[in-house]
């Protein structure tokens, strides 16, 4: 098992840098963008496939950037907790 022998400071930060965590955020960056860039093409090749209509193409697309609306509120009430403690 690997001792982790990271200090965190009064202020928050940390002593030194998380490699793991760091490369593994570093990593999904660029995921997370080729999802967002596929989206419109995807979404324009599902409407010819599945026969969808302008509205329903729109909810898809709502549905997709409304997830970072939705999610947005529990995970600063996750931040402002873990900051607390």
């Amino acid at each position: 098992m690997i001792k982790n022998n990271t200090i965190q400071g009064s202020d928050g930060y940390l002593d030194k840098t998380p490699v793991f965590q760091f490369i593994l955020l570093s990593c999904l960056f660029p995921l997370w963008g080729c999802a967002a860039a596929l989206n419109d093409i995807l979404i324009t090749q599902f409407k010819s496939v599945f026969e969808l209509s302008n509205f329903a193409s729109a909810l898809v697309q709502s549905a997709f950037y409304g997830g970072y609306f939705l999610i947005a509120i529990p995970a600063s009430l996750v931040i402002k907790n873990r900051h607390i403690k």
